[in-house]
């Protein structure tokens, strides 16, 4: 592969990563706005997204996965990137619910827990089509069309005695005849 083709990749991967960052910034910026808002004051468009705890759901899911989509790039283990995302959420969420009566709101366990879980979600939701994406790259298109997840046996056996040692009892408990 010629080198241009290489550092062309990587810039456009660093692009795709940059704009995953603005998105997660402006995500947070309004998530941290919305949450200074008083009660009483809350716009009709907030509102008509459903159930406070949905809007917390939706909120971190999103936010979440953004973050994690954004460092999809780096990840060495996808589950210890999905526990940060999701330690992160809740370092956040803790924050925001803690300084809400600042605010003119109300604190509530349940809304870091309804948070909790959509950022469980975003980032789950993260990895499955990421994992998704992968395995169908990489795997022929045979092998996903298969229903059988059986092994291969080695050429030239037919019969599982014949890879017992004369006089052995082969699973079944019968030995050969």
């Amino acid at each position: 592969m010629p080198p241009e083709a290489v550092s062309s990749g990587s810039s456009r991967s660093r692009r795709i990563s940059v704009l995953w960052f603005m998105a997660l910034t402006a995500v947070t910026a309004a998530m941290l706005v919305l949450a200074r808002i008083p009660n009483d004051r809350t716009p009709a468009w907030i509102l008509s997204l459903g159930d406070d705890k949905a809007r917390h759901v939706l909120a971190y899911g999103v936010w979440s996965a953004l973050l994690l989509a954004g460092l999809r790039r780096g990840w060495p283990h996808p589950g210890r990137a999905l526990v940060g995302v999701v330690l992160a959420a809740a370092t956040i969420s803790a924050l925001d619910e803690f300084t809400q009566p600042w605010w003119g709101r109300t604190c509530s366990v349940w809304d870091f827990c309804a948070s909790l879980l959509g950022a469980v979600l975003g980032a789950a939701a993260v990895l499955w089509w990421e994992m998704f994406r992968q395995g169908r790259r990489r795997m022929p298109i045979q092998a996903r069309r298969s229903k059988s997840f059986a092994l291969p046996r080695p050429a030239g056996l037919t019969s599982p005695e014949e890879t017992l040692p004369p006089g052995e009892a082969t699973p079944s408990g019968s030995g050969p005849t």
